[in-house]
């Protein structure tokens, strides 16, 4: 035991006795990519993967142990990035990970710039298992997030009561794998909102109330939507509509959103554009042309998405003066 130990200590100060050996624990980027290449490691990759989707930890640690140090410790690191590839993990194969995030990669490489050195672990697959396992938790988490709601054992209200670090990331979940929840379900959490859409104690952000109402086509989603304030989410859900065309209820929608002042210029446009007009459409842009406040914006409109010749004949037969001043105003902006 004294010769092995005395062994050791000398495997260990060779490095310093010595310019470049065999076993330095300091690696070049070139030795790393010939032991990614090495015929030891590719041929034992396949045994090792199997044995890993079987959870056979004790085969797939003797698997390991018959490869040179390196090549452990290369096949490690294969062996984590294949498991970060997998749909869900198994109880062995996650006992298999934890204990790879306790080990401590043996080698190091350097990193070269133009003015900076850095050492870096050159196989990093401790690290990297601690986050094959987290998300591998998050996914989980979110599975189990996703049944609660179609078993009804939670509710939006309960579900989004948590600090604002922690909102964001179940809204996410809830707008990310919503396909997910059933129909009944979908029913159920707008159900949550009340009659009126008024229940302001709990009431989420434009995110999931954009989302429900593209689920659902609920009337009253949208028309709590178009009465907060204007973000990224409102703004998106407006276009989405638009991009239905001559669809009826999103015509009515766009409408809706007209009384938004941040909606509304955008809500005008896309109606203009509708070609042919729906006479709904017409009549309530008529209506709008008489206003003091946004007879511009609409008259301007119209000239520009193509129907300057609608317009010239409404000037022809037009008694209203405000309606009038809007249209010509208009005309003679655009040539």
């Amino acid at each position: 035991m004294q010769r092995i130990m005395h062994m050791l200590v000398w495997l260990c100060l060779l490095p310093a006795l010595v310019g470049s050996p065999a076993w330095s624990r300091e690696l070049t980027q070139e030795q790393v990519d010939t032991i990614g290449k090495s015929p030891w490691l590719n041929s034992a990759l396949a045994d090792i993967y199997f044995l890993f989707n079987r959870g056979d930890t004790a085969p797939l640690r003797k698997a390991l142990a018959l490869l040179p140090v390196r090549e452990q410790e290369a096949a490690k690191l294969r062996l984590v990035e294949y498991a970060a590839t997998l749909p869900s993990l198994t109880e062995p194969q996650q006992q298999w990970l934890t204990i790879l995030t306790k080990e401590h990669p043996q080698f190091t490489v350097q990193q070269r710039g133009s003015d900076y050195v850095f050492s870096m672990q050159a196989f990093n697959y401790s690290m990297l298992a601690r986050g094959v396992l987290l998300s591998h938790e998050q996914a989980q988490k979110r599975q189990q997030a996703i049944a609660d709601f179609n078993e009804g054992r939670t509710t939006l209200a309960a579900w989004l009561k948590v600090s604002p670090e922690r909102y964001f990331v179940r809204r996410d979940i809830l707008i990310e794998h919503g396909d997910q929840l059933t129909d009944a379900t979908i029913k159920r959490l707008v159900a949550e909102f009340g009659e009126n859409y008024r229940r302001l104690l709990w009431l989420p952000d434009n995110a999931i109330i954009a989302y429900l109402a593209q689920r659902t086509d609920d009337p009253g989603l949208h028309a709590l939507l178009w009465r907060r304030k204007t973000d990224a989410f409102s703004i998106d859900e407006l276009e989405r509509l638009a991009g239905r065309g001559l669809d009826d209820y999103a015509t009515q929608q766009l409408m809706a959103a007209t009384e938004n002042p941040s909606l509304k210029l955008s809500a005008y446009q896309y109606l203009a554009r509708l070609h042919p007009m729906p006479p709904v459409v017409e009549s309530f842009l008529l209506v709008k042309l008489n206003e003091i406040e946004d007879g511009q914006l609409v008259a301007n409109q119209l000239v520009a998405q193509g129907y300057r010749g609608w317009v010239s004949e409404l000037v022809l037969s037009e008694l209203s003066p405000i309606r009038m001043r809007h249209l010509q105003r208009a005309l003679a902006a655009t040539p």
